[in-house]
């Protein structure tokens, strides 16, 4: 479904049950991020009971994705505290028996590269509320103490796809850009390089970092 900016995309959901509305935000957003077909979207979707905070997952090389999801028809902003109720889930699911046996064909990949300091572990806050700048650096920070506790050394960031960044999204889908996909790291060998001939490029709130091993 296409939409012309957050507010439609609100609205919109609004008319389904909450459950409905969340798993079509969880879609909208991993369609235009990954790419991937409706198929692939069920089989990953992991929402329901006793989900663990997974409610969808996706693997790129090394690089694993979680969603964690949340719709409002009413936006406002969001405490930490509500962000930590999920993330406490999510870590007793990754650290502790996982109760969503759904999502296996995620963590135990993910556990298998735990000690792989090239992997990232995404965690993607997708919303349609409001997450202000504090809010994400307390769950970064608090996410970052914890892969040190238990010992892990992939990389791990909170990435809030909240109001303002969904606009973003659906501007971009509509014109045909790049989706708006928070950080990413480009992995350049010894001795290569990037060439590009683009012309009249237009970067919109874009951030690339380059990574040379």
């Amino acid at each position: 479904m296409e939409y012309q900016n957050t507010d439609e995309l609100i609205r919109k959901l609004s008319l389904e049950n909450k459950t409905y509305a969340t798993k079509n935000l969880t879609k909208f957003y991993a369609k235009a991020r990954f790419k991937i077909s409706s198929e692939d979207f069920d089989r990953q979707c992991t929402d329901g009971a006793d989900d663990g905070g997974i409610d969808f997952y996706h693997i790129e090389d090394n690089t694993f994705f979680i969603f964690q999801t949340e719709f409002s028809g009413s936006p406002k902003k969001v405490s930490s505290s509500e962000v930590f109720d999920e993330i406490r889930k999510l870590k007793n699911a990754l650290t502790a028996e996982n109760p969503n046996r759904r999502a296996k064909e995620f963590v135990n990949p993910l556990m298998r590269q735990a000690g792989n300091k090239e992997a990232i572990f995404e965690v993607l806050w997708s919303i349609t509320n409001i997450v202000g700048q504090s809010v994400r650096n307390e769950i970064q920070n608090d996410l970052e103490t914890w892969r040190k506790d238990i010992g892990w050394l992939l990389g791990i960031d909170f990435v809030a796809i909240d109001k303002p960044v969904l606009e973003i999204v659906i501007y971009d889908v509509n014109h045909g850009y790049v989706p708006y996909t928070g950080k990413k790291i480009l992995k350049l060998e010894q001795e290569q390089w990037i060439e590009t001939t683009w012309e009249d490029t237009v970067l919109v709130q874009r951030k690339l970092d380059f990574l040379v091993n």
